[in-house]
């Protein structure tokens, strides 16, 4: 006879904390930039001739992976900052059409754009009362007297 724990394992808290620490943060949009800075880069290592320029295209799609893949980093690490770094991987994801290969053939700037626009367009969660969190609106300010 199996003996079920009413008591969540492990694993089950594990996935919890990793659940509330994912909606804390824009994880999708972070996501989606970083694998836009991959397609962007991957094109231009193919084994394949699909490429149209080579050498600076090869540099620049670097570089674009490098920032792609910071900024979403310090997205995750900052959520704070969703709204800053964002507009620069927006810039970055529409900077890419011109600098590699069109943009990863349209494809990963069209992943940078979405996943820019994700990072930008976040929210954090509204705080849970029964947890114990206060609302950022019932903190009184030092302005207030």
């Amino acid at each position: 006879m199996t003996m079920i724990s009413s008591t969540p394992g492990r694993v089950h808290q594990g996935r919890l904390a990793f659940r509330r620490w994912r909606r804390a943060r824009p994880c999708w949009g972070s996501f989606f930039v970083i694998l836009s800075g991959l397609e962007i880069w991957g094109l231009t290592v193919s084994p394949y001739r699909i490429t149209l320029v080579e050498g600076v295209a090869g540099v620049s799609a670097l570089v674009i992976l490098g920032l792609c893949a910071t900024l979403a980093l310090v997205c995750l690490i900052q959520p704070q900052q969703h709204a800053v770094v964002g507009s620069i991987c927006l810039v970055v994801a529409l900077a890419s059409l011109a600098l590699s290969n069109l943009g990863g053939f349209v494809l990963g700037m069209l992943l940078g754009v979405h996943g820019s626009s994700l990072m930008i367009s976040w929210r954090p969660p509204d705080p849970d009362p029964a947890a114990g969190e206060i609302p950022m609106e019932a903190v009184p300010s030092h302005h207030e007297k």
